[in-house]
């Protein structure tokens, strides 16, 4: 997973994870 110093939001999460996944 992407590391997060924000406030931590699953479907940001998921998103930044398949951007850079992908």
């Amino acid at each position: 997973m992407a590391e997060k110093l924000t406030t931590y939001d699953p479907a940001e999460d998921l998103a930044s994870d398949e951007a850079m996944a992908t």
